[in-house]
């Protein structure tokens, strides 16, 4: 279970009702006095010292610890921005007095935030980046002449020379301190108006903005490609579960060799103990045998593996097998964290946070047996220290885990990891160690790794053309999940070895944002493959065919021209009623039959029935790939046909005559082309006869 050492912090509402206990009102903090400021900063939790914004370890999610982040000094943080020495002074109460405001009233912005109070981690960001940047910009850009009114002197001219992300993030900061403004909460009303969300030039005259534009991407993670994931997991899988136990338990013995030969009290240098420690390591890494999962010796990985280390210390490169250098195997035990970190992000889908929350001891098990990781989500939950969840573990990721937890223990006694530090932080309680430096995982340093790492094992860091990160493993598996729902639902059995697709969705649609993105994702690919079929509607078959044909004949009437691409888009999510219907109930075989409507196969309201599909069904969509596949079929039952007749075995007739109506019905050209046959024409004759 998660240790429960921060089990006394108090959440954000206990700290509002003692703010609302307090005597002095929130529209008294715009006028208070640096010790009237400490009082009532330090009641909120947030620290006694006038001028430094102190925010307790545990309030931060799990990468975003920084030690920059968790104590801002107002003034080295307004000093290194370039506000005037003349200036510091009066912009520390500034920064201090809204601080406050914004800590002790719910300021959130935006549909799902609006009016509730602000995390300490979202907190930060208009404290530590968007204040300082517009006091930055009004004192070096105006003369000041009332230093309690910094922004009325601002102006679009100074927006326009930041960047476009940094216009947006002073735009919201902006609306906020309007609102306070109404509220009577803030004097210092901006001396422009909002920009709007997307809006980076307003021009002082009618017309487009001729100046050129910067290209935008439509979304800022995107899912890893599949052929990438398939070279990727297998070689992650291969250093977890194949070079892994091998590498650990040398990583044991040059561990006790570590504890055998101490540096405190030996009563010989440091440089000597180290010496020693690397010649008894070098003994040990010379008889030690390389060995896979089933015992088996390996020359050298069956892919390009590669380390860089430090300047003194030649690379490991690729084909070169065994490692012949103590840092070496350092380097690997680095190296395997970072496959089990891949293989947990992939199986598992949390985000970056809520892994690094992860301590040893966290996989815990249901009453049923069902392997669980036990940690902390930062998101949707209003409580500072986060909220505890668990997350459905599949085999391969608890393998990872379990197997994480002995490494982690490996490394602490090589004391390659700091552990000696006075730092009070719960570094030590972390399930992932920080290679070769204190303190914990950023989010930034876990990406920088990730590039590393998929580098080390022979791929590209940038798959797809955009940089590898930790939250593009979220879009992956929903994009998977989303695979498995429009009808490919053997891909993710066959990703986490599960007897049953029920299992697999079970594991990953536990996380309610994770099934959302996969819901908005199959929608979309539905709309996709209805936007396919109108464009070559000529060369599908099905009775649906038809009914799609008039409607797009229909269309191009209405408009009077050939459809265009957002017109055959319209039309797709018009025909799935935006992605909600079109199932693909085998490969090739598309239901459209619309929600709440009856169909034969299920002669109810309902989910389609596969099992019953029928080619004479007025929802029957077949894809123009399946031609060829009918065609075939129907030449080779007539030959069966001819074949049964001569042996004048009648029953078998029936069969291949069954065959072929069936089939007849699939395309209408190929209708048309076999009705001439004199056998398929001697067999509607019988059909016509026999009704």
């Amino acid at each position: 279970m998660v240790n429960k050492a921060n089990e006394k912090t108090r959440n954000t509402w206990e700290f509002l009702r003692d703010a609302i206990q307090l005597s002095t009102s929130p529209e008294h903090v715009k006028n208070m006095s640096p010790e009237e400021l400490s009082a009532l900063q330090g009641r909120l939790g947030y620290g006694y010292n006038y001028g430094i914004w102190s925010t307790p370890r545990e309030w931060m999610p799990a990468g975003s610890r920084k030690q920059s982040l968790l104590e801002v000094d107002f003034r080295d943080r307004l000093s290194s921005l370039g506000v005037p020495e003349a200036h510091i002074e009066n912009a520390v109460l500034y920064c201090t007095r809204y601080a406050v405001l914004i800590a002790l009233l719910p300021t959130g912005l935006g549909s799902r935030l609006r009016n509730m109070l602000m995390k300490p981690s979202s907190l930060l960001v208009p404290i530590y980046r968007a204040l300082p940047c517009l006091l930055s910009i009004c004192t070096k850009n105006h003369k000041i002449i009332n230093k309690d009114s910094y922004l009325q002197s601002l102006t679009e001219e100074d927006l326009q020379q930041l960047s476009r992300s940094k216009q947006l993030e002073i735009s919201r900061e902006l609306t906020r301190i309007n609102k306070f403004c109404d509220l009577k909460l803030w004097n210092d009303r901006p001396g422009i108006d909002i920009l709007k969300k997307g809006m980076s030039y307003i021009p002082d005259v009618a017309g487009s903005d001729a100046r050129p534009k910067q290209e935008t991407k439509t979304d800022k993670y995107m899912p890893l490609p599949d052929e990438w994931v398939a070279q990727a997991g297998w070689r992650a899988i291969w250093l977890a579960k194949d070079l892994g136990p091998s590498l650990l338990r040398l990583g044991e013995q040059i561990a006790r060799i570590v504890k055998d030969v101490p540096h405190h009290g030996s009563g010989v240098t440091e440089e000597a103990i180290r010496r020693k420690r690397r010649l008894l390591a070098l003994e040990k890494m010379a008889s030690h045998r390389w060995t896979d999962r089933n015992g088996a010796c390996f020359v050298t990985p069956p892919f390009p593996l590669s380390l860089r280390v430090g300047a003194n210390t030649p690379p490991l490169l690729p084909g070169k097998w065994p490692p012949t250098h103590v840092t070496h195997i350092l380097k690997l035990l680095e190296l395997l964290q970072y496959a089990h970190l891949f293989i947990a992000l992939l199986a598992v889908g949390s985000r970056i946070s809520e892994m690094l929350s992860l301590e040893p001891g966290a996989v815990i098990r249901s009453s049923e047996g069902v392997p669980f990781a036990n940690g902390f989500t930062f998101k949707l939950t209003q409580v500072h220290e986060g909220k505890e969840r668990d997350w459905p573990l599949p085999e391969l990721a608890l393998e990872a885990i379990e197997q994480q937890e002995i490494l982690r223990e490996i490394l602490k006694q090589i004391g390659f990891y700091a552990e000696d530090s006075s730092d009070d932080s719960d570094l030590s309680n972390s399930l992932w160690l920080r290679y070769g430096h204190m303190g914990e995982f950023s989010a930034t340093g876990i990406n920088d790794n990730l590039r590393t790492f998929v580098k080390s094992i022979g791929l590209s860091s940038d798959p797809g053309g955009q940089n590898l990160s930790s939250h593009r493993f979220r879009k992956t598996l929903a994009r998977l999940v989303a695979l498995a729902l429009v009808g490919a639902p053997k891909i993710l059995m066959d990703l986490f070895g599960h007897k049953s697709i029920e299992m697999t969705l079970y594991y990953i649609l536990s996380d309610p944002v994770i099934a959302a993105e996969a819901k908005l994702v199959s929608e979309e690919m539905v709309i996709m493959r209805a936007t396919t079929a109108i464009e070559s509607i000529d060369e599908y078959g099905g009775k649906a065919a038809e009914r799609i044909q008039q409607m797009v004949e229909q269309e191009r009437f209405r408009l009077g021209t050939d459809l265009g691409a957002e017109n055959i888009r319209e039309l797709a999510e018009i025909l799935t009623m935006n992605g909600q219907a079109w199932e693909l109930v085998r490969p090739g075989v598309i239901c459209t039959k619309l929600p709440g409507s009856m169909s034969p196969c299920a002669k109810k309201v309902g989910h389609p029935e596969a099992s019953r599909c029928m080619s004479s069904c007025s929802n029957r969509l077949e894809e123009a790939f399946l031609r060829s596949d009918v065609d075939g079929a129907i030449a080779e039952a007539i030959h069966c046909y001819q074949t049964e007749k001569d042996a004048d075995n009648e029953l078998m007739q029936d069969f291949w005559a069954a065959q072929i109506l069936t089939n007849l019905e699939r395309f209408t050209d190929i209708r048309e082309k076999w009705q001439a046959d004199p056998t398929v024409l001697h067999i509607l004759r019988c059909r016509e006869h026999t009704s």
